[in-house]
């Protein structure tokens, strides 16, 4: 059963890294994610440097290792954080590379309904016990589902939250696509009071995953 391979509270993270594929627009520039596949980001959005992205992932460990939740034997590695420009950002891209060995696209194929109730509540019970001990307060949730992205099955889970004390709600939708003995792990996220803007941008970033 692939259902415990997936956790999306997974936080560890070893090594971090991306780099430039060949520009696409002006406006739009490709980067690699490790070794892995690539996405298209916004040429003038910021690429968070690595000693902030190993400090968010610290951070985000210590809550979850409190909490006791996220599989110990799930690595990321090779993470991008973008932020939308100008500051502060309305929207954030997170993309990591996760070593893994059951989730699989024939497994995502297979996947029935009460699969992904399963995904639901697992995740719904992870980040109750992640907002006990930290800022983040998941508000509402959609449906988990499977979806296809340039020809590659996606797991797919929404929801909004708050980060504390800050009230703005931000819509996030976690994607996780396995490729061999691996999976992006891509997070996309825009402050709701932005969604006019940020929302086509983010879902052009989405669509341009290739592997």
């Amino acid at each position: 059963m692939f259902l415990r391979a997936i956790g999306f509270v997974t936080l560890m993270v070893l090594t971090m890294g991306f780099t430039p594929a060949h520009a696409q627009t002006a406006y739009f520039k490709r980067v690699r994610i490790g070794s892995g596949p690539t996405i298209e980001i916004p040429s003038h959005w910021t690429v968070v440097d690595a000693a902030s992205v190993q400090n968010r992932a610290l951070a985000g460990q210590a809550i979850a290792d409190k909490a006791r939740v996220g599989p110990a034997d799930h690595i990321k590695s090779q993470q991008l954080i973008v932020e939308s420009a100008p500051r502060p950002p309305a929207a954030q891209i997170r993309a990591s590379i996760v070593a893994q060995t059951e989730l699989s696209q024939a497994a995502l194929k297979a996947a029935s309904a009460t699969d992904l109730l399963e995904i639901e509540r697992e995740f719904s019970e992870s980040m109750k016990k992640m907002s006990a001990n930290g800022p983040v307060k998941v508000r509402t949730m959609d449906r988990a589902r499977v979806e296809s992205i340039n020809g590659q099955l996606a797991l797919v889970l929404s929801y909004t939250r708050v980060t504390e004390p800050n009230p703005d709600l931000w819509r996030v939708e976690q994607i996780k696509i396995p490729f061999g003995d691996q999976y992006l792990s891509f997070s996309l996220s825009y402050r709701v009071d932005s969604q006019t803007l940020m929302a086509p941008i983010l879902d052009r970033v989405k669509r341009s995953v290739r592997f």
